[in-house]
């Protein structure tokens, strides 16, 4: 891949970008990504300069995909690095954004227990209800990032149509708004629906304490 030198004494600030690519198998899918990162370019929101690449880093995770190499760009006005991600991967992540939108799936329909789901993804028990706990913490992040695109169609206004009530029923919600959104306007897009919601914004499905939705410092998630 492209490089791009920057000096010791340059001061970096890591953010994340989400990128689509496409493929089938693992193998495909890595040789989609480094072929797309490499292609890849942006401009930085703040000065509106071209991003320059500027190296990789590899990664261990998530399971049945690393290790790989994750491309990095760079704004050399702002001084800002930012990571490619592919769009199949939540940020700091263990798992494939698949088995995390699986298991979420499940528990909303109640189609199994954590400890079923735990056995039937080779996931600790710990890790899903951790997933649960968050889906469930970003769940009004999610549906105003949701409902804002939708905002001008009238999908939104049969969507809103309903109650909430449970947790389960809530959830069961925004995987509608969601289904909804990549339909209406992404009705090609050859990954999970959690894949989606990456390419929106890269911030919405993961959470620590003390992090706002845009801040780049978090630490795994599962």
């Amino acid at each position: 891949m492209g490089s791009f030198n920057v000096s010791q004494g340059d001061f970096l600030i890591l953010l994340m970008i989400s990128i689509n690519v496409k493929g089938e198998s693992v193998n495909t899918l890595k040789k989609s990504y480094y072929r797309t990162a490499d292609n890849w370019s942006g401009f930085c929101d703040i000065c509106k300069r071209l991003f320059q690449h500027f190296g990789t880093y590899p990664r261990e995770t998530p399971r049945l995909f690393g290790p790989f190499y994750i491309q990095r760009v760079y704004c050399v006005n702002c001084k800002k690095s930012h990571t490619l991600l592919p769009c199949f991967i939540i940020p700091y992540a263990q798992h494939l954004d698949v088995v995390r939108e699986a298991a979420i799936v499940a528990i909303c329909f109640d189609a199994h227990t954590i400890e079923e789901l735990a056995e039937l993804l080779d996931v600790d028990p710990v890790t899903i209800a951790r997933w649960w706990r968050i889906f469930r913490t970003k769940a009004g992040v999610i549906t105003m990032a949701l409902a804002e695109k939708l905002a001008n169609s009238p999908q939104l206004s049969d969507w809103v149509s309903g109650t909430f009530g449970t947790w389960p029923r809530r959830t069961r919600k925004i995987l509608e708004l969601i289904g909804r959104c990549r339909a209406t306007f992404s009705s090609g897009f050859k990954f999970c629906d959690f894949a989606w919601v990456n390419i929106l914004n890269l911030y919405l499905l993961f959470d620590r304490k003390g992090v706002t939705d845009r801040d780049p410092d978090a630490e795994c998630t599962g």
